[in-house]
């Protein structure tokens, strides 16, 4: 049976990264330079690949459903990873929601 709680779990409509980050491409991976607090954040290849999504697109759904596309994975599973992602990110202050 679905668990209902994650399937009622809404993704924030849009995401945006603050002027205070700066972020480069090294090899495969992202890495997040926090002007303000002087710390460099790197993300391993599933971080990158959906920070790459998320700043390819203008709202999280369609970065969703581009991630959907390209790896074989439960869609509830990949919703709730894309959450906790976006969350933590935002709670470091390397992510913005509106």
């Amino acid at each position: 049976m679905p668990n209902l709680a994650a399937m009622s779990r809404q993704l924030p409509t849009t995401v945006s990264i603050p002027d205070s980050v700066l972020w480069q491409e090294v090899g495969d991976e992202i890495v997040l330079l926090d002007v303000d607090g002087g710390e460099y954040h790197g993300l391993n290849d599933a971080g990158s690949s959906i920070w790459r999504a998320l700043e390819g697109h203008a709202d999280v759904t369609s970065a969703y459903e581009q991630l959907c596309e390209r790896y074989e994975v439960d869609p509830e599973v990949l919703r709730t990873d894309l959450d906790k992602f976006i969350k933590q990110l935002v709670g470091m202050g390397l992510l913005s929601v509106p």
